[in-house]
């Protein structure tokens, strides 16, 4: 349950209810196929886990991206810039 798997990676109850409050219809992501890759890829990135907490409420959609063709391409650019 992406719930559970995020609260075992820090996030509050307040912080996820945050999550749930603005993106509750859309927040439904698949624990093995898109939290756990993406946190892990965060981690590799360097990014503490109050970075990822942080990350994950300010933009919950994160998980909706896909990673290989989305989300490692931008962070390459940013990094390059």
């Amino acid at each position: 349950h992406a719930e559970s798997y995020l609260l075992s990676w820090g996030l509050s109850e307040e912080q996820l209810s945050k999550v749930k409050a603005r993106y509750g219809r859309v927040f439904n992501p698949d624990v093995e196929g898109a939290v756990k890759p993406k946190l892990i890829w965060l981690t590799d990135l360097g990014l503490t886990h109050l970075q990822i907490q942080k990350a994950v409420v300010a933009y919950p959609p994160l998980f909706r991206k896909d990673l290989e063709l989305k989300l490692k391409p931008l962070a390459q650019w940013l990094l390059d810039i």
